[in-house]
């Protein structure tokens, strides 16, 4: 360029100065990051570079493919304190274990914490239920204060206000002496708590677990004897998907049409279904009746949401705080019971029913003879315990 007067002169150096500054530095830019730089051979050959391409792509499309295996739900609730120290070793074998070679497990837990008592079964509470429950899958865990859900429920869901007035009505009619009589309205009183924690944990799944192929709904001190057979809950709920699963030991109730509770599988609306008895317990048919067991309850609300109860080989006892597991079902002595879980053992195959005696056996065999426990364990083999 040329410059021809001496202030064109002035303005054209100091053009080209400027123009010069910004090219050195873009130089010295292009230095540092090494845009500028020649090519190192690094003696990687194409082939090299196609196979890694080829493995990265292969673990990518692995991890897809693992992340996208069908989610399952454990929605465990209950007194954790009670006895799941010796119920959570055996839900993760019999329950989780089958689960968790096809689906991605996921844990929700509602604790029941005793704040107003410090003993349950005669014994001093155990350890936190949160100390036991040793996983490494993804665990949500609520706790509820008793004393709370006691005051929620005497607000609205008391007696007087209509609510289940029938509720184990002729055990506490036919007491007949001051302890038996204390003894029936703790039935009722736990009867209804329970209802409480299955209607806050159907709440949640309800809200949260459309995302759940299935949802297995256990109490905290159920324990499992028997594995859950996959393959065929999974067929339950292919052809009935408003099907929840539940044991066939207790399905009596008052009205001998009531369906087991304590252990639900299904799809996760439902079982949300299934588990909200508290609400629909409010209604004019359930006020109406005069005597009304918990079991009556479930089969009540599940006509009403439109949910269809089919048995499947849902086996277990409840674990008191004593160690004694007591076993809910039709067994009596006199009745072919002589190893306490005969009269159920009916549809199921040779090796399922052997697993069962298995499972059992060793519960006995944990027994501690003492004698305070006498009374309990009597009553466990007869069937008797709530």
């Amino acid at each position: 360029m040329t410059c021809m007067n001496k202030t064109s002169y002035l303005r054209c150096c100091l053009r080209q100065c400027l123009r010069l500054s910004l090219a050195v530095c873009a130089a010295v830019l292009c230095l540092a990051s090494g845009v500028v730089a020649k090519p190192v051979r690094t003696g990687v050959s194409k082939a090299s570079l196609t196979a890694a391409s080829k493995v990265s792509t292969s673990r990518q499309t692995t991890t897809k493919a693992a992340s996208q295996k069908p989610k399952v739900l454990i929605a465990l609730y209950g007194v954790l304190a009670r006895s799941t120290r010796i119920t959570w070793p055996q839900i993760e074998k019999m329950v989780i274990a089958p689960l968790v070679k096809d689906y991605d497990v996921e844990i929700w837990v509602l604790d029941n914490q005793l704040d107003n008592i410090d003993k349950i079964d005669g014994v001093a509470l155990g350890v936190s239920g949160r100390q036991v429950l040793q996983t490494t899958l993804p665990l949500r865990y609520q706790v509820i204060k008793q004393s709370h859900m006691d005051a929620d429920l005497a607000k609205h869901y008391a007696v007087e206000q209509g609510y289940l007035p029938g509720l184990y009505a002729r055990k506490q009619r036919q007491c007949r002496d001051v302890h038996r009589c204390q003894q029936s309205k703790q039935i009722m009183i736990n009867a209804k708590r329970q209802l409480y924690q299955e209607q806050r944990m159907s709440d949640d799944i309800r809200k949260q677990g459309d995302r759940f192929a299935m949802v297995v709904a256990i109490g905290a001190d159920i324990y499992p004897l028997l594995q859950l057979d996959v393959k065929q809950l999974r067929q339950a709920m292919r052809d009935h998907p408003a099907v929840v699963l539940t044991s066939p030991q207790n399905p009596k109730g008052a009205t001998k049409l009531g369906v087991t509770n304590g252990f639900y599988i299904g799809k996760p609306r439902a079982v949300a279904a299934a588990m909200s008895m508290l609400k629909t317990a409010k209604g004019d048919d359930f006020a109406k009746l005069d005597n009304i067991h918990y079991e009556d309850i479930v089969a009540m609300t599940m006509q009403q949401h439109g949910v269809q109860s089919t048995l499947g080989p849902l086996y277990f006892c409840k674990m008191r705080n004593t160690g004694v597991c007591a076993y809910h079902g039709r067994c009596r002595f006199g009745a072919q019971c002589h190893d306490g879980l005969t009269n159920v053992y009916q549809g199921l195959a040779a090796e399922k029913r052997e697993a069962v005696k298995q499972e059992m056996g060793a519960i006995q065999l944990q027994w501690r003879w003492r004698f305070k426990d006498i009374r309990a364990v009597f009553e466990t083999l007869l069937g008797m315990q709530a």
